[in-house]
């Protein structure tokens, strides 16, 4: 099932205001999910009573960085099926030619300003806070 499929629309604006303004380009407006805006899901009774959670896709609007960190902190066993990259890199789901994720994101091509310390940084950084043994 899908927590919080009626918000649909909501998801949807959450994904134009908090990409657009880093964007390069619209050809990779669906390529990097920074995951700033999302849905807390961690309080809900299915999750609460849950015995172990299972995550897919997680980015566009569905949950946070913040809120996958919240569900990290419930200490339940959880299995990530991974689609595509976005786990382990800065907020792109498919590297292409870039290997920055493998060290530290920065000058992320995908975003309107590269820079040492760009969103794909700061994102990766917050990523590796709750993931520490993941390398």
């Amino acid at each position: 099932f899908l927590l919080g499929a009626k918000n649909g629309l909501r998801t949807l604006c959450r994904r134009a205001v908090v990409f657009l303004p880093y964007e390069a380009n619209k050809s990779f407006r669906f390529a990097f999910s920074p995951a700033v805006a999302g849905t807390d899901i961690s309080r809900h009774p299915l999750v609460q009573e849950a015995d172990i959670l299972h995550l897919h896709w997680i980015t566009f609007g569905y949950l946070s960085v913040h809120s996958l960190d919240k569900l990290m902190q419930l200490n339940k066993p959880i299995v990530w099926t991974l689609h595509d990259m976005w786990a382990f890199t800065g907020g792109c789901h498919h590297a292409r030619h870039c290997d920055h994720y493998q060290n530290q994101c920065g000058y992320c091509f995908y975003l309107k300003k590269p820079a040492e310390k760009d969103l794909s940084f700061r994102r990766l950084q917050r990523k590796k806070k709750f993931t520490p043994d993941v390398p």
